[in-house]
């Protein structure tokens, strides 16, 4: 059993908007994406970008230059949970949290999908 949550969001304007087409979508466009300590969030559209930097506010990437500092994430079990791994292409960013923090991520992901207007989806 896998025990990471990965969440998809993803520029709409670029997607197909038929379920299975659009997995499809997201699995050609997984191909093609960067760890963000490689590719930064300048790599990913305006609006996703927006997305990352108001999701790194509760689940901070694992590494990169957002990244917390050692120190931190060495006296904060609340902060080692919502370490994320962070997965960065032009259209698309993946992110994968501990089960833990599934359902909280979950919720804060969806939302900020709301508020900019990009596609959401939990990949099974």
């Amino acid at each position: 059993m896998d025990d990471t949550v990965k969440l998809v969001v993803y520029d709409m304007e670029n997607a197909p908007s038929e379920k299975e087409e659009l997995r499809e979508w997201i699995k050609r466009q997984g191909e093609g994406l960067t760890a963000y300590e490689q590719a930064g969030a300048a790599a990913a559209a305006p609006d996703l970008q927006g997305w990352f930097l108001e999701m790194i506010r509760n689940f901070p990437p694992k590494s990169g230059e957002l990244a917390p500092d050692q120190d931190k994430v060495d006296k904060s079990q609340e902060l080692r949970l919502h370490l994320t791994d962070y997965q960065i292409g032009k259209h698309m960013i993946c992110a994968s949290f501990r089960q833990e923090a599934g359902k909280q991520a979950q919720d804060v992901a969806e939302k900020l999908a709301m508020v900019y207007d990009v596609g959401f989806l939990r990949l099974e």
